[in-house]
């Protein structure tokens, strides 16, 4: 996988596909090809319009950098409240940040973990329903491979974040919930 990342079809069909809300990173790219700042993090439910007024009187071209799923656009709302609030010391203006892009996924990653850790301390009845949660609003990782052209180490991160989250989460819960379903599920 090479340095720089492959700029998303604002027109994908797969995009404009799927329901809820999209958390995003939109940035241009230097003249070396490379994604920069000043980026923008927000939300939309449809990529191809926010981009395009996005782009409207703006001198360079904008790409999506990262574009992350959520079933609806409070969930999503959420975390962009976090990673504003996060990175307020390098606001522009607005949503406009100068920060690199790929800090921004590392602290997506690190909010969706803090999320995993309160989750995993409350009493959970059904593992696969946690574990569902944790992968629907934190993405599935076909949508991430699809829809964002991070470097390898960000892909790898996530992948890491994954793994550790299944295992933790198989660690706190009895070995009956290991199994694949459970009673109630088996009863349907």
């Amino acid at each position: 996988m090479d340095d720089s990342t492959t700029p998303i079809s604002a027109n994908n069909a797969d995009c404009e596909s799927l329901s809820g809300a999209f958390l995003y990173i939109i940035c241009h790219h230097n003249k070396n090809g490379k994604p920069c700042a000043p980026i923008k993090i927000g939300i939309t439910t449809n990529c191809a319009t926010r981009l395009h007024d996005l782009q409207t009187g703006n001198h360079n071209r904008l790409h999506y950098y990262a574009m992350f799923p959520f079933p609806t656009k409070e969930d999503a709302a959420l975390i962009e409240r976090e990673l504003h609030n996060y990175f307020s010391d390098e606001c522009l203006s607005g949503e406009w940040f100068e920060v690199d892009p790929q800090n921004v996924i590392v602290q997506f990653m690190l909010y969706c973990g803090r999320v995993r850790n309160h989750l995993q301390d409350d009493i959970v009845r059904n593992r696969r329903y946690m574990w569902n949660y944790i992968t629907y609003n934190h993405v599935s990782c076909a949508i991430i491979q699809k829809f964002i052209g991070l470097h390898e180490n960000g892909w790898d991160m996530y992948e890491r974040f994954r793994l550790e989250a299944k295992e933790e989460v198989d660690s706190r819960m009895p070995s009956w919930w290991l199994k694949d379903g459970n009673e109630e599920d088996n009863n349907e």
